[in-house]
């Protein structure tokens, strides 16, 4: 498996190589062969983490209901506008839609992060 746990097939094609995804084991993603614009950051990541983690407390948490824990928020840094949805790539892609420019800072209500790496302290139990 290569990085990001996707399967890589190499194709060589007239002395020409290509490495695409194995269409069997990679995840089934909305729009997989329409590739997303890059989309180039304004701001520090300092300055970015500050003004995502500022915005959601002030403008999302409050509008958050009980059932919304684990779901996942995706919201534009710049003007303040968000998207939430079971599916963190959904979510994005909503708000890509509206604003093709956004500034995406992603955040899994009720938790610190939206992925963690590595395993759980026994101990603890978290």
């Amino acid at each position: 498996m290569a990085a990001g746990g996707f399967a890589l097939i190499v194709i060589v094609v007239a002395s020409r190589r290509r490495i695409m995804p194995d269409p069997v084991t990679r995840p089934i993603i909305a729009n997989w062969s329409i590739p997303m614009a890059a989309i180039k950051r304004r701001y520090s990541k300092k300055v970015f983490a500050q003004r995502g983690d500022a915005l959601y407390g002030s403008a999302v948490q409050p509008k958050l209901k009980a059932n919304d824990k684990g779901r996942f928020v995706a919201l534009d840094i710049d003007s303040g506008e968000f998207e939430i949805d079971d599916d963190e790539m959904e979510a994005c892609l909503r708000l890509r839609a509206r604003l093709p420019e956004a500034q995406v800072w992603m955040v899994r209500v009720g938790f610190r992060s939206v992925h963690r790496f590595g395993g759980r302290d026994r101990r603890s139990g978290t």
